[in-house]
Order: structure tokens, then sequence, then C-alpha cells
């Protein structure tokens, strides 16, 4: 692998790990941007021909892609507790929309 193709894999894993900061400091704007970004910059990435890893190598690419998937889980996890609090909030709303209009009418 040369240089370049080198690092546009490391700039996808930069990237990659900015996106997964920002969702879990609720930062969702910024996550989504990244994310946005980051499947766009999937399209020219490099192919990898072949790996030859040794056997250090080979548990550092596990940890990483295991830490990859541990950090999709808790993206996935957090969007949907944001959407649960969310969906609170907005009942929370119209109960209170409904309660005020009632006032306003009788009073």
């Amino acid at each position: 692998m040369q240089a370049s193709e080198q690092q546009a894999w490391l700039d996808c894993l930069a990237l990659s790990e900015a996106a997964c900061q920002a969702a879990r400091a609720q930062y969702w704007d910024e996550a989504l941007a990244q994310g946005a970004r980051l499947f766009a910059m999937q399209a020219s990435l490099p192919p990898v021909a072949k790996l030859t890893l040794d056997a250090q190598e080979r548990q550092a690419l596990r940890e990483t892609v295991s830490a990859v998937q541990a950090n999709i889980m808790e993206a996935s996890r957090l969007l949907r507790a944001e959407r649960d609090v969310l969906s609170a909030e907005m009942q929370l709303l119209r109960t209170q929309s409904r309660v005020l209009d009632a006032y306003s009418k009788g009073a």
C-alpha cells in the first residue's frame, strides 16, 4: 500500500472517530455532517488488494473492528435514547397545549 493510500484510510478512520465522539457528546448536527462526509469519502477510498499481516497486526485490526462496531452500537443507542426523549417532550408539549387551549376557552 502506498503512503497516499494509507493516508486516505487513516483520514477515514480519523473522521469515523470524530463522528463517534460527536455522537457521544450529543452534538447531533456535527455527528450527522461528519457521517455524511464519511459516506462520501468511502467511495473514493483506494481498494485494498490483499493484506499480509503478522499476528500483532491481525490482533490490532480485530480490536479496531470491534471498537468501530462498538462505536456504531453506542451511537445507535444514543440516537434511540435521544428519539425517546424528544418523543416524550413532544407528548408533554401536546398535553400542555391542550390544557392551555382548554383553560383559555373556559376562562
